[in-house]
């Protein structure tokens, strides 16, 4: 009992810090995204090109824009791909956190213009916080980038809740603390009942 102790002990602090950067990543994002805070939204859009584009004959519409990235020399997570035959334009938002692009090809010249704004850090956070999970089935994780990071979401996921058993346990284990320890608990619980019995309810 004493090995397994010791070994939850360790798994539950050197877990916790290593998962606390991506807590924090969350816990700023969140307070911003409650405070309805636009970070970056007033930043300035800035036009560059056009540039001289070959468009692929690729049905794929992700694989299409990637062509077209590779020739502007740019990565990113594609966003909707819009083909517009009738326009002759093709236009996408291609994002890295912080900076927002939006490259508009047309398809009758070979030119294209891509639309840049520097959001900032903040705009970043919270661009990473509603980027884990596939939202775009076929779409979203087509970059190296936001991939790692939605792997890395999930394992927080999976962390926090390793966290809360072990925190549980050892817990259980203080007999000093069990007293105290079953109020905050009860206290946990019950506010969590309230709360979501009157949201569902």
């Amino acid at each position: 009992m004493k090995t397994f102790y010791k070994l939850t002990r360790d798994v539950h602090l050197w877990l916790g810090l290593f998962l606390s950067p991506f807590l924090i990543v969350y816990a700023v994002s969140t307070v911003l995204v409650n405070h309805s805070v636009k970070p970056g939204a007033a930043a300035p859009d800035i036009a560059r090109g056009p540039y001289d584009v070959v468009v692929p004959d690729e049905p794929d519409k992700v694989l299409l824009a990637k062509d077209i990235l590779a020739q502007l020399g740019m990565t990113g997570e594609i966003g909707g791909v819009r083909i517009r035959p009738a326009e002759q334009r093709i236009n996408f938002p291609v994002n890295v956190p912080g900076v927002r692009r939006q490259v508009v090809v047309n398809t009758e010249t070979g030119r294209a213009i891509v639309l840049t704004k520097r959001a900032g850090v903040l705009s970043g956070l919270v661009y990473m916080h509603f980027a884990p999970g596939q939202h775009l089935v076929g779409v979203a994780g087509n970059w190296l980038g936001m991939r790692l990071w939605h792997w890395m979401a999930d394992a927080t996921v999976y962390v926090v809740l390793l966290l809360s058993a072990t925190g549980v346990y050892l817990w259980t284990v203080l007999k000093a603390e069990r007293k105290t320890g079953l109020i905050v608990l009860g206290a946990g619980v019950a506010c969590f009942v309230l709360l979501t019995v009157g949201l569902l309810f």
